[in-house]
């Protein structure tokens, strides 16, 4: 029993005597991603306009694959300097200089069957070369609203009906008591 103890009191001493891991290097910092719209309310049937933006801290230039993805109830409507584009996604291939960043405006149509309250997460992820990996992501989150828009001439349409109609009947009702 002595001899395993004195085996554990030594592997603990030999794990808390080893160094430190090493501080990440410089070039090890990961790239920053970010996508938004500056709301976080969408109306059905409406374009939503992203600012995609990809800064690079490293002290060499970066060369990536950016893919933006859209939900489902939105596809991408532009997409500038796209390289790769389908229905629910868009590709860029930039070269980030050392310190810069790099953007581009996007911009996706939310479906016009979309619900009331649904959430949608439009997410753009930076990949090295031709990784199946992502280096980073960031998503952009909104939540559809009923739109204020379009239909509202029915509602006015209906009150203006409604106030011909008491109109109308107060003007026969006034009519038959003076008689």
């Amino acid at each position: 029993m002595r001899s395993v103890f004195a085996t554990l009191v030594a592997a603990m001493v030999a794990v808390l005597a080893m160094p430190a891991a090493p501080a990440a290097a410089q070039d090890e910092r990961p790239l920053a991603i970010s996508i938004g719209d500056g709301g976080t309310e969408t109306i059905a049937g409406e374009s939503v306009e992203y600012r995609l933006v990809v800064r690079n801290d490293r002290p060499e230039p970066v060369a990536l694959r950016v893919q933006v993805a859209f939900p489902t109830g939105m596809e991408p409507s532009k997409v500038d300097g796209s390289t790769a584009l389908a229905e629910d996604s868009a590709e860029w291939r930039p070269t980030v200089q050392p310190g810069a960043e790099w953007s581009t405006t996007l911009s996706g149509v939310v479906a016009v069957d979309v619900p009331f309250d649904k959430r949608l997460a439009v997410t753009a992820c930076g990949f090295f070369d031709d990784s199946a990996l992502a280096s980073t992501c960031a998503t952009d989150m909104n939540t559809t609203v009923i739109a204020p828009r379009g239909r509202v001439w029915v509602a006015w349409v209906l009150v203006g009906g409604l106030i011909a109609a008491a109109v109308i009947a107060e003007i026969r009702r006034a009519k038959a008591a003076k008689g």
